[in-house]
């Protein structure tokens, strides 16, 4: 595999997918749905795990360097030319004009803070937190390609309940799994910083929150619940995304508590829940 700085360092282009990727994944194009039949995906996703190559492509209109090797978001991308995502990705863009700044929790490689950015004018921040090294240097790597290294403020470090430090724990093929919440003996064990939400913001001058994005494999309720502990009702995110399929790993019922606070639920699949904040409990 190639080594990180050579993908961190060289310019976009350099890992123009050859022929044989567009053999294998059967599309010339990686922005559009390319689906084909199952068998054909099992062993397109067997040699993509095999070649561990990286694929620099253009999706939703941003340019992208693809490792799907050792992303799930990635592998989705280049194999299917869709994200698992796509209609969070979508009442983000609908919605984030309404709100004075978006922040970011478990960032990955940039894709919300992003699309966030395209639409956000220059006077409201963007805050992307992500605690993993390497994932960390291919957010500023995408942040780069589509010049907006100095629109978003980016936090090398995990949101929790307290300052410090935090274990994480990466399954092999799946950079945006990577978990404080989960052990198996297989995966990788790193040691990050921790902040919290409020003193990170604080430190930024940002005294309210109008969108936020969390998607942290079960550890939501341990970072922005205390947030909610310490800062006054004005302070507190007007929306927020928040994954809840890793529910059964919160210590304290994120959801329960976000409808005792005033929050309704506006939009839900099985990842995610979406809420917005009655107004008259702010």
């Amino acid at each position: 595999m190639r080594s990180s700085p050579d993908i961190s360092a060289a310019p976009f282009g350099a890992f123009a997918p050859d022929g044989w990727a567009y053999l294998v994944m059967a599309t010339f194009s990686f922005d559009r749905p390319h689906r084909t039949w199952p068998l054909h995906r099992k062993l397109a996703k067997r040699w993509l795990r095999a070649s561990e190559k990286a694929y620099d492509v253009c999706f939703r209109g941003l340019r992208l360097r693809l490792l799907p090797s050792s992303n799930a978001g990635d592998e989705g991308i280049v194999l299917n030319g869709i994200h698992g995502e796509e209609d969070e990705f979508d009442r983000v863009i609908e919605r984030v004009a309404e709100y004075d700044n978006f922040i970011d929790i478990g960032a990955n490689i940039g894709l919300y803070s992003m699309l966030a950015g395209r639409i956000l004018p220059p006077d409201r921040p963007i805050i992307a937190f992500e605690p993993a090294p390497d994932t960390f240097e291919r957010l500023k790597t995408h942040l780069a390609f589509n010049g907006m290294s100095d629109r978003v403020t980016v936090i090398n470090a995990a949101v929790a309940e307290a300052p410090g430090e935090l274990a994480l724990f990466r399954p092999p093929h799946n950079q945006g799994g990577t978990s404080a919440t989960k052990r198996f003996d297989h995966w990788q064990e790193i040691k990050v910083s921790k902040v919290t939400l409020a003193d990170a913001l604080n430190d930024l001058g940002i005294d309210h929150i109008g969108m936020l994005k969390i998607d942290i494999e079960g550890f939501e309720d341990s970072a922005l619940l205390p947030y909610f502990d310490v800062m006054p009702p004005k302070a507190w995110p007007r929306y927020i995304l928040t994954e809840v399929c890793h529910r059964r790993f919160w210590k304290r019922d994120l959801v329960a508590e976000l409808r005792a606070f005033g929050y309704r639920e506006v939009y839900s699949n099985q990842r995610n829940i979406h809420f917005a904040l009655d107004e008259g409990r702010a």
